[in-house]
């Protein structure tokens, strides 16, 4: 989608409703590798109670910060995935 926009003229955004800081990071890593990708609105994982991911994007002062880290750059909190195992 974005290589077409980019192709007619178009920029394009990137957002998200409900995501944890793991999609957030995956869309993150769109908005970074298109040139026409110009907004994100990224930010749904912050008022979340439980955040178990351990790095990913960052947001300070409206600046998406993707991590470089391989991968996404992320990694799931130990503890959070062991209650997980005991359900």
């Amino acid at each position: 989608i974005a290589q077409v926009a980019e192709a007619a003229g178009l920029t394009c955004m990137v957002g998200s409703m409900s995501e944890s800081r793991l999609g957030a990071t995956a869309g993150a890593h769109v908005v970074a590798s298109q040139k026409c990708i110009v907004l994100a609105d990224l930010d749904s994982f912050m008022p979340q109670a439980i955040d178990p991911i351990l790095g990913g994007v960052t947001l300070k002062k409206g600046t998406l910060t993707v991590p470089d880290a391989p991968g996404l750059g992320v990694e799931v909190e130990p503890a959070f995935l062991a209650k997980l195992r005991a359900i």
